[in-house]
């Protein structure tokens, strides 16, 4: 294989992990807006918050973890850029004849812009709702009850975090076709080290349907978000159990006295803390947070401070330097990213689907690395 071909392989893999990057990001955003809707879903009592006390850890994780996929794909993306330059410039011919294209040549049409490496602004996770609502005065004092948990509420996130497990898990699919395109026919140091780098962050093997500390973060991802979906649906699934259980219990002669709520008792909850402490979806839940961080902590990119990806001898700029964040809201570039061989006087989108660019053509690469 020639070098314009693996160059080409390389930055058509690029093209499509940054399309995957702006997946990523917008998913997180459109979650975060949903769950902030439905804040307060868990009820003020102690089956809500045996469920909080599982959830919130888990959806934080998933939501800094998911930020840090967005990341590593976009240094992966600059990572492969570069790569491909490195290939380039080790023929002369071939890198003055690519690198030195006039903007106006014919053949070419509009050139494409650069890849957007402007951080975007984000929220903290800490900014997400608490998940406990609250026991209104009526419910206390007159009813002598608590809030039980909003069972719709629960139900559109649970419809939410299986929308995101859907997104994520096309993203699993479409990074392993970013890693055939990177690594196809390629050898040596630097093809090794992108298969390497594909390897443990994409993996080989399917999203299970429960997170594992040995998956891939790819991988977790989705299997996570469909983990909290099926924890909502069996909390709202509890309470109707609950709700028409907790007359009965309130009517039972030899039913011992309940501590009042007006006193900080639970009341008469229809053995609903019962049925959130022992279901296995819910308890689930507490699996996440190590496996996410086990996933993270084995994909090979670079630190904030260092200078390569460990295993791959080229120069990569430093990430800038950023708390765990959960984006909110897209921005749009400065000017367009549109993908590689546009049509002629056209203007992509730069939520377009990556095109192959043929590896004869790539006009003006130094531009695409005004990012490293």
């Amino acid at each position: 294989m020639n070098l314009q071909h693996q160059a080409g392989n390389f930055v058509n893999a690029s093209w499509s992990l940054l399309g995957l990057r702006d997946l990523i990001y917008e998913m997180v955003d459109q979650l975060f807006v949903d769950l902030e809707k439905n804040g307060g879903m868990a009820g003020d009592d102690d089956a809500g918050r045996a469920f909080a006390a599982v959830y919130t850890p888990a959806v934080k994780m998933v939501f800094e973890k998911a930020g840090s996929a967005h990341q590593v794909m976009a240094t992966g993306a600059g990572t492969l850029l570069l790569a491909a330059e490195q290939f380039l410039r080790q023929d002369s011919k071939v890198a003055a004849s690519l690198l030195d294209q006039s903007p106006g040549a014919a053949d070419f049409g509009s050139q494409p812009s650069g890849p957007d490496c402007t951080p975007r602004s984000s929220h903290n996770a800490e900014d997400l709702p608490d998940v406990v609502g609250e026991t209104s005065w009526s419910q206390k004092w007159l009813h002598h009850q608590r809030f039980r948990g909003q069972r719709d509420k629960l139900r559109k996130v649970a419809k939410s975090w299986r929308s995101a497990a859907k997104i994520l898990e096309d993203a699993y699919w479409d990074s392993d076709t970013a890693w055939k395109t990177a690594t196809l026919d390629q050898a040596g140091e630097t093809a090794d080290a992108a298969h390497s780098f594909f390897k443990t962050f994409v993996g080989k093997t399917a999203p299970p349907s429960v997170v594992g500390e040995d998956e891939t973060l790819m991988a977790n991802l989705p299997s996570a978000c469909k983990m909290l979906a099926s924890a909502c649906d069996a909390y709202a699934d509890h309470i109707d159990t609950a709700l028409e259980q907790i007359p009965w219990d309130e009517n039972e002669p030899f039913r011992g006295p309940e501590l009042s709520p007006g006193l900080g008792g639970n009341g008469t909850d229809g053995g609903l803390h019962e049925l959130v402490a022992s279901d296995t979806h819910i308890a689930a839940l507490g699996k996440i947070p190590r496996a996410l961080d086990s996933s993270r902590a084995r994909v090979p990119v670079p630190q904030p401070d260092g200078d390569s990806l460990p295993g791959l001898p080229i120069p990569l700029a430093p990430l800038i330097r950023v708390p765990a964040l959960v984006p909110a809201g897209y921005r749009v570039p400065t000017g367009p990213r549109i993908p590689p061989n546009p049509t002629p006087g056209t203007t992509g989108s730069p939520f377009s689907p990556p095109q192959p660019w043929p590896a004869a053509e790539i006009p003006h690469l130094a531009e695409l690395l005004a990012c490293g």
